[in-house]
């Protein structure tokens, strides 16, 4: 699911607009936090 809400980045994105897209409409959980950092620390994310 992450992968596919941050495809509609067409380059870097920053921290904020990721934690939103990912999250959707809601405050972001610490769920979507911790998946966006782990793909980040994977080197997935830039």
């Amino acid at each position: 699911m992450l992968w596919a809400r941050l495809s509609v980045f067409p380059g870097p994105r920053d921290w904020e607009a990721a934690l939103y897209v990912c999250a959707g409409n809601t405050p972001p959980s610490h769920q979507v936090e911790d998946a966006i950092t782990g793909l980040a620390d994977k080197s997935i994310l830039d």
